[in-house]
């Protein structure tokens, strides 16, 4: 399961507030979001709704953070 609130700025002015909900599996991940617009330069459509379908490419193999460690040098 995967979800989430957004808020999304543009430039100095509020933009949207975004809602997010989806499930995952190793492969894919199937989710839907509303993004409700608050700023003013909505058309009195309310906010716009999107469904995606994403593909993970080599979700078999193991992830490795490239990121350092920093605090290994104190363990």
């Amino acid at each position: 399961m995967v979800g989430g609130i957004y808020f999304r700025q543009s430039g100095a002015n509020g933009d949207a507030v975004i809602f997010h909900a989806g499930i995952r599996d190793r492969h894919y991940t199937l989710a839907y979001s509303f993004d409700y617009t608050v700023s003013g330069l909505t058309i009195d459509t309310g906010g716009g709704h999107e469904i995606s379908v994403s593909y993970h490419f080599m979700s078999d193999k193991p992830r490795r953070s490239k990121l350092n460690d920093c605090l290994q040098l104190f363990r």
